[in-house]
């Protein structure tokens, strides 16, 4: 639009003012032609240059006019787009309690336009942090189009933004994999509609969620494909929102590998340059560009990009102000400036806003990624590090742990359950008993926070960013999931791995040499991290000549809080009503050929080797159903063994299913915590069972195991994997009678591997990859005497 455009339509807004005051009576026409020209000012950079135009002003204006012509779907139209302009923080509130006034006056309108300001409610909470406002508003746009037409256009329209908000909400929440499937219908229906505009919103959000979902080259693949159609992002804001997704996605990977520095800095220069940028993204580009001069040393223009920030913080989303409150202390940090306190206090002030915000959000199918992004994990380690400032030693380390807890007390699990806090003392007491010592990891958005301690010592260590973890890491766990060959197998193939390169460089990365020296006096291992890092067998780290699974008993926390709460469970019960309640080998039937039929000659016989014919409920073929896990004497078993098949539901968040005889025949997650009452120890071998959506900070309901956990359980042998007939059930064998002898769940583990490992046929990682999720330290017998 030309700047003479602008003052022409500027000057026509207060001639129609000036009618509508003459006017005997309101008139549609003359206050609709007011709200569009509102728009279109909105939409144009030069309108921002005219000495008297305010956008607010002007569609309040337009709001005032539109009420009093009585027109629904014009009021509706001036208040949304009035809460679209008042972006300041401070201006929150007043633009919800208009949203909320329409709301109230237009209760009894069924027009689909009515979702359009739930919409916007649902935009201000979010941006508040109000997660549970948002998610009840977008119920209520739920309700209301089931009450419509689907085939009506206005319906359509609003399905569309119905999809896209909920797509937004989930990605503020963490979880880009819900997120994903609602991008994905709504570009469908966007494409159907052939409407330009809601075709790139739709866009946008798919950008977007490849982000969030850390595909960072294959969002600057799809923004250059994107921007090369023709017909869509004309709009120089929007193009350049949607460049800012690319540049976004550099910036982070620019902030893990310093080589993609100057081509990052490049690209968010040039936006911040685009006077069609808006500001509310360029923030997001500001607060970036000082990350990555951080990340590179240039501290003292780093510093200058955060001033320009700090002068406007009153105009952030909590998710902006939580990245700034963190560049901040980390930029005093850094060159011991002498804004320290007042930037300790913007993050200890914004952290508490952050997490009083998620305390209140409501549980999600999953769990909820509440540290996802890079933001939110660097306010974390700053608060670490501000904590190790103010107090040397040991008193400092607990002090960042108590910051630990309280984020993992974040959890959803945890949430669930009631946790009350406990203080870190209490818990370092019922975990770090003698021999026993816990890992805690955290990764940061540059750094990464190892905390170790035991009953003894309490160490902190703080490793670089593993830059290269992700690409060691795939490497590794490629050799130990796969099926080795016969030629890969036999007494060479556990040297040969133990002097895997990228295995030995994991261990050094992961394991500093204060924290081997700590090592070497233990018996048990709990890790906590596995949620952060993902899935990482540190079983089958090499460290000396050996396996760290081979010398110690290793089991995975799903949080702190989550141990103390399976810890605060009654243990097995004296005497158990079945030793072991065994479900095996079901008949797949009613499957057809899905499924191929688990051998049992053989097999049986060891899954209840051990056990006399009165100590165990055999549940095997058409008995092995999924009813049989809502009984009783599953409940008070000492030990519950699921030994069938796995499989995969796309359609579901948390995929992982165990295939059982009758109805419902294939077992998700949402159906054992609906209806199973678990024994303290759950063996599952199944493949498969342990997989689970990746959700950052969470703790651990997004699989089989830890749906398990919340149903009663407080340790589950589980694996990510393929099993193996034959070795699975000689491993369980192993396992159970260890536990008889008076084991703990993981020292039963590691005599089970070791078993395995002395067979040449099964000596491979391969044929032992299951873990201990939970309190491996639970005995399912007393300890023999």
């Amino acid at each position: 639009m030309r700047r003479r455009a602008a003052d022409e339509l500027f000057a026509r807004t207060i001639e129609l003012e000036e009618l509508f005051a003459a006017a005997d009576r309101p008139s549609e026409p003359l206050a609709r032609e007011h709200a569009e020209i509102a728009v279109a000012l909105a939409w144009s950079r030069e309108a921002l240059e005219l000495p008297d135009y305010d956008p607010a002003i002007l569609f309040e204006t337009s709001r005032e006019i539109a009420r009093e012509t009585g027109v629904a779907w014009l009021r509706i139209m001036c208040t949304t787009s009035l809460a679209q302009v008042l972006t300041n923080r401070a201006e929150y509130g007043r633009a919800e309690d208009m949203l909320l006034e329409d709301l109230a006056d237009l209760a009894g309108n069924s027009s689909a336009r009515m979702a359009d300001l739930h919409i916007k409610v649902v935009q201000l909470a979010r941006a508040q942090g109000r997660f549970e406002d948002a998610l009840a508003h977008l119920a209520e746009i739920d309700a209301l189009l089931a009450r419509l037409d689907p085939n009506d256009l206005e319906t359509r329209l609003a399905r569309v933004d119905y999809l896209g908000t909920l797509a937004e909400l989930e990605l503020g929440l963490g979880n880009p994999d819900r997120a994903m499937p609602l991008v994905l219908e709504e570009l469908v229906l966007a494409e159907g509609l052939a409407y330009p505009g809601y075709v790139e919103r739709a866009l946008d959000h798919r950008a977007m969620t490849l982000v969030a979902q850390g595909r960072m080259d294959a969002t600057r693949r799809f923004v250059d494909q994107t921007l090369a159609r023709e017909g869509l992002f004309a709009n120089p804001v929007r193009r350049a929102a949607l460049r800012a997704r690319a540049a976004l996605a550099l910036a982070i990977q620019a902030q893990y590998d310093l080589d993609l520095a100057s081509d990052a800095e490049g690209e968010l220069r040039a936006l911040l340059a685009d006077a069609a940028l808006a500001d509310d993204v360029a923030h997001r580009v500001r607060a970036s560009l000082a990350a990555v001069l951080q990340a590179a040393g240039r501290l003292a223009e780093a510093g200058d990009e955060i001033a320009r920030l700090q002068a406007i913080r009153d105009e952030f989303r909590l998710d902006d102000d939580v990245m700034l409150a963190a560049l901040a202390h980390r930029q005093c940090r850094l060159t011991a400036c002498s804004q320290t306190k007042p930037a300790r206090r913007q993050l200890f002030g914004t952290w508490r806003r952050f997490s009083a915000s998620w305390r209140a959000t409501p549980s999600r199918p999953g769990g909820i990624g509440f540290l996802n992004y890079l933001g939110r994990r660097m306010i974390l380690s700053e608060l670490i590090r501000a904590a190790l400032a103010e107090e040397p030693g040991e008193a400092g380390i607990a002090r960042a742990l108590e910051f630990v807890l309280e984020a993992e007390a974040l959890g959803s699990f945890a949430r669930s359950a009631g946790y009350e806090p406990r203080p870190f003392a209490r818990i370092r007491a019922r975990l770090a008993v003698p021999g026993t010592g816990v890992l805690v990891v955290l990764p940061g958005a540059t750094e990464t926070h190892l905390f170790a301690f035991d009953d003894e010592v309490l160490l902190h260590e703080t490793l670089p960013y593993l830059a290269r973890f992700r690409e060691l890491r795939q490497e590794w766990l490629q050799r130990l999931v796969r099926k080795p060959s016969s030629r890969d197998a036999g007494p060479g193939a556990r040297a040969e791995l133990l002097d895997n390169s990228a295995a030995r460089q994991l261990t050094e990365l992961l394991l500093p040499e204060s924290v081997r020296e700590r090592l070497q006096g233990w018996d048990t291992v709990l890790v906590d991290g596995q949620e952060m890092l993902g899935y990482t067998p540190f079983e089958f780290l090499p460290l000396d000549g050996a396996f760290l699974g081979d010398a110690l008993a290793i089991s995975y926390l799903p949080s702190l809080p989550v141990a103390m709460i399976l810890d605060e469970r009654p243990d097995v019960s004296e005497p158990a009503a079945e030793e072991l309640v065994l479900v095996a080998a079901p008949d797949f039937a009613q499957y057809g050929e899905t499924y191929a039929p688990i051998p049992v000659d053989g097999v049986l016989e060891r899954l209840t080797s051990g056990f006399a014919s009165n100590e165990v409920s055999s549940y095997v073929g058409a008995r092995a159903r999924a009813e049989v896990l809502r009984s009783a004497e599953v409940k008070t078993a000492r030990l519950l063994h699921l030994f069938t098949h796995g499989d995969e539901l796309p359609e579901l968040v948390r995929s992982a299913a165990l295939v059982l005889a009758g109805e419902p025949g294939l077992v998700d997650s949402a159906w054992i915590e609906a209806n199973v009452q678990a024994p303290a120890v759950v063996l599952v071998s199944a493949c498969g069972a342990g997989r689970g959506v990746t959700r950052r900070g969470n703790d651990g309901p997004a699989n089989l195991g830890g749906a398990l956990l919340k149903a009663g359980a407080k340790v589950v042998v589980i694996s990510p994997n393929q099993l193996e007939v034959e070795s699975q059930s000689r491993l369980v064998e192993v396992l159970q009678a260890r536990l008889r002898a008076g084991d703990t769940v993981a020292e039963a583990l590691r005599a089970a591997r070791a078993a395995l490992a002395r067979d040449p046929a099964t000596s491979h990682p391969y044929f032992s990859l299951v873990h201990a999720v939970g309190l491996g330290t639970t005995r399912a017998y007393p300890r023999a005497k």
